[in-house]
């Protein structure tokens, strides 16, 4: 039988396919508060969407730790990361925004647009305003609402690099990263259960998105061992799906008080990573479609997005309805993916080699 790993080495696979996916579907989660209309709830479509990117991060970045050095594997994450990241910055405080003003004639200024640059240049999330140029929006709080999770991954990017450094660990990867992936869930379970150390999402991020990364970590360690079998998909799907609707039904605010039986968002939390990991390497082994091998949009969609559906906010696209609105936000987001992909990431990615002493050629 084959293994999972095997139609997953190389380019050659349809992970970034699925990635595109993962970022649209952040994008149709978002079209219901950012247009401000009302719609019957989906459950947490974008968390399990942000949930995938850091599953498949913490799997394709174990690979690249242990081929290469910590210099060179630093290198390659932050040419990944942040040239597309500044540009996009740049481009929402220089040109969007702007365009913003000509509807809500809000004052805008250069400086204005470069504090706001500076001030999220460092992955950490600063203030996402601009003054009021988002004034008359249905949410006017940010504009651009996604990057916080740069900083999560930025840490597991850091997390992997060290962890995988010790040539004790690479050889024992498979037991210690299998518990490192327990150790990460039982923590968000002490989170929010017995403990219940926070009531606020975005300080919930840190034990949440671990646990994620630390599975598809885990789930590398064991690639040569796993089947890729599509019953065993099938059964990471029926304790997904459950797990789903159990989150998605958990409506409500959480009581302020430890309990040892927390609510259904966090039991998705604790133990979705691992068959959500699964299924996700198992597709992207099995399915034929190869859209992004060459031309990776992905991390465009998703930096590019919130500001264009702010930008159609502005304009009054909600009137169109949600659908059009979700419809039409794609249409928009992903050129400017394309743009950034071919005028700033790839070219960044060029870079990657740099310094390195070419192999000697074979006579």
């Amino acid at each position: 039988m084959a293994r999972l790993a095997d139609p997953l080495r190389g380019r050659d696979n349809a992970l970034n396919f699925l990635r595109l996916l993962l970022a649209i579907a952040v994008i149709v989660d978002h079209s219901v508060p950012l247009s401000g209309l009302s719609s019957p709830r989906r459950g947490p479509l974008s968390d399990v969407a942000v949930d995938g990117f850091f599953v498949l991060s913490g799997y394709l970045v174990s690979g690249s730790r242990v081929r290469m050095s910590g210099p060179r594997y630093t290198w390659h994450r932050a040419l990944r990361i942040l040239p597309g990241l500044w540009v996009c910055l740049l481009v929402t405080g220089l040109v969007i925004a702007p365009l913003a003003t000509l509807r809500t004639h809000e004052q805008w200024s250069v400086e204005l647009a470069l504090r706001y640059v500076a001030q999220n240049a460092t992955l950490y999330s600063m203030p996402d305003t601009m003054g009021h140029t988002l004034a008359h929006v249905p949410l006017p709080s940010a504009w651009n609402g996604s990057l916080w999770t740069l900083w999560y991954e930025s840490l597991g990017y850091l997390a992997a690099g060290l962890l995988l450094w010790p040539s004790f660990v690479r050889r024992h990867a498979a037991p210690i990263l299998v518990t490192v992936a327990v150790a990460a869930a039982l923590v968000v379970y002490l989170a929010h259960g017995p403990l219940f150390v926070t009531t606020n999402h975005y300080r919930e991020a840190p034990t949440r998105l671990a646990c994620f990364f630390a599975a598809g970590m885990a789930l590398w360690a064991l690639r040569d061992r796993l089947p890729s079998s599509g019953r065993l998909a099938l059964a990471a799907l029926a304790i997904g799906v459950p797990l789903y609707v159990a989150g998605a039904l958990d409506t409500g605010p959480h009581p302020h008080v430890a309990t040892w039986m927390p609510g259904g968002l966090t039991w998705m939390y604790v133990l979705l990573p691992l068959p959500l990991g699964y299924l996700l390497l198992w597709l992207g082994g099995v399915l034929p479609v190869r859209l992004g091998v060459r031309n990776d949009i992905s991390y465009g969609v998703y930096i590019y997005a919130w500001p264009m559906q702010q930008l159609l906010a502005v304009f009054g696209g909600q009137r169109l309805g949600l659908t059009a609105f979700t419809l039409l936000a794609v249409a928009v987001t992903v050129p400017m993916a394309w743009l950034s992909w071919t005028l700033v990431e790839k070219r960044m990615l060029r870079l990657k080699d740099l310094g390195r002493t070419p192999a000697p050629v074979a006579a």
